[in-house]
């Protein structure tokens, strides 16, 4: 019924899994070394990848919708790209995105 789960898949899913545990178990303690933080405001190149296994702690359908996605998609895009780089591009476009935020806000303090 279901496709045999490729390995990178697998091991994103447990993975995911796993942090989601620790966040339950440690509240807000691991956010602010793995969560992706704009430049100059605790930025870490690591947070590139691990923001990517952070997820909403107040209920379990966050990381429920999530896994079903990475299990919907995943097998597909393994085969085509690799996991890190998929989770590197979506972190540097937020941290553009935060970036240009800041100069459109810094542009319209100045007039």
């Amino acid at each position: 019924m279901f496709p045999r789960l490729l390995p990178v898949t697998r091991a994103l899913l447990m993975a995911n899994v796993a942090v989601y545990r620790l966040q339950l178990v440690s509240g807000n303690a691991l956010m602010d070394w793995l969560a992706l933080w704009p430049l100059g405001y605790g930025f870490m190149p690591w947070q590139l990848l691990t923001y990517g296994f952070l997820h909403d702690t107040g209920g379990i359908g966050h990381l429920a919708f999530n896994m079903l996605t990475l299990y919907s998609f995943g097998m597909l895009m393994e085969r085509y790209f690799t996991a890190s780089i998929g989770a590197i591009c979506a972190g540097l476009i937020q941290l553009m995105r935060v970036a240009s935020c800041r100069k459109e806000r810094l542009a319209r303090s100045k007039r």
